[in-house]
């Protein structure tokens, strides 16, 4: 089952099928192996799979695709030790930021290494988002600017409904008029 489903990853389909040949290959030689983490998955398969010439996206696929989540097990790291983010737990945060004066930048990467906005970026993750979910973090190399304008807010006009008993009798209108149409076809 696990063999058939990592054929069927993503970042595989378009593999020539002498690739997948080999990969269930080599799968099965492995089939009920146990690791603690993904590098102990990639030093026993690595090699290999390296040498049937996936690319890195398939590379990565398969080993997504091996994977179980553990929410007890320790954070995978990169080669320097820097923590992986996990897509499942990515989200977004709207930030107020300072109120600076600003002028159009086509790109604010600039703004945001700024020491206002960092500090604004961090205040908010420690108050609103580490309570909450200890181990977050901040990908600055990802930060947006962009506004929320909520229309609804400035824009709605509350119009209250109509009575219930102006409802009752346009439904009652309704049902008499498909009664006489009803009869008409009937008739």
């Amino acid at each position: 089952m696990t063999i058939q489903v990592a054929l069927e990853a993503k970042g595989l389909e378009k593999q020539p099928e002498q690739n997948k040949d080999l990969l269930r290959e080599l799968l099965a030689e492995r089939l009920g192996s146990t690791f603690e983490d993904q590098k102990e998955i990639v030093n026993a398969l690595g090699p290999r799979i390296g040498d049937a010439g996936l690319p890195a996206p398939a590379q990565k696929a398969i080993w997504s695709t091996l994977a179980v989540r553990d929410l007890e097990a320790p954070v995978v790291t990169d080669r320097k030790g820097n923590p992986e983010p996990d897509v499942e737990f990515r989200d977004q945060e709207n930030v107020p930021l300072p109120l600076l004066a600003v002028t159009f930048e086509k790109d604010p990467t600039d703004r945001f290494a700024s020491l206002e906005y960092r500090t604004a970026i961090d205040d908010y993750i420690r108050n609103e988002v580490l309570p909450y979910v200890p181990d977050a973090w901040v990908d600055h190399g990802k930060t947006k600017i962009g506004y929320e304008i909520p229309l609804t807010r400035h824009f709605y006009k509350y119009v209250p409904p109509r009575a219930l008993e102006e409802i009752d009798a346009e439904i009652k209108a309704l049902e008499d008029q498909i009664q006489q149409l009803l009869a008409e076809v009937a008739g």
